[in-house]
């Protein structure tokens, strides 16, 4: 835990100095900055510290942008973002049509923003060091549902409006066993 807010301590000021070059140089009006990470991490919750299940804290990713007279700070968006999204919000940024063959989809402007209506997980190295069990699944602003492959059962999750999540395993619901099996 030392190592991992140590490095977030370091990331802290390393942010700090990049924005304050750019207000110092007078690059900040068109310059877009944006903080990210490929997921979120259990810091203890659930017992964990890892970030390879489907639940609520490692599923959410950090999406921070600053983009002077275009997003205002402060805003805050619940769209569902995913990372195939990055490119092609640089690409628009860049004033580059992105190819339609690619994944994503801008998130600039922010008024414009596509709404998605689910977003899909799927981790499936196993067994491996980590020892997670190999799971996909679906999740939309309001639910989640999670099948475990090996243990061939459906976890399902309703999140809250604290963005909590609370789950229960399906398998001895008859509608839930009654579902194909991929």
């Amino acid at each position: 835990m030392h190592d991992y807010m140590a490095t977030i301590r370091s990331l802290d000021a390393n942010i700090g100095r990049v924005l304050r070059y750019l207000d110092e140089n007078s690059l900040t009006e068109n310059t877009l900055v944006v903080y990210s990470s490929d997921q979120g991490f259990y810091l203890g919750e659930h017992g964990w510290f890892d970030k390879r299940f489907m639940y609520e804290e490692s599923m959410r990713m950090p999406l921070l942008v600053r983009y002077p007279g275009v997003i205002k700070p402060g805003t805050v968006v619940s769209s569902l973002v995913m990372n195939p999204d990055y490119a092609p919000t640089f690409l628009k940024v860049a004033g580059i049509q992105p190819p339609t063959e690619m994944q994503g989809t801008s998130f600039l402007p922010l008024k414009n923003i596509q709404k998605r209506k689910s977003v899909y997980y799927h981790y499936y190295e196993f067994p491996d060091e980590h020892n997670v069990t190999p799971h996909f699944g679906v999740r939309t602003d309001r639910y989640k549902l999670i099948y475990f492959m090996v243990k061939e059962s459906f976890g399902n999750c309703m999140i809250s409006k604290k963005i909590q999540t609370k789950c229960k395993i399906c398998t001895e619901n008859p509608a839930m066993k009654a579902l194909p099996r991929p």
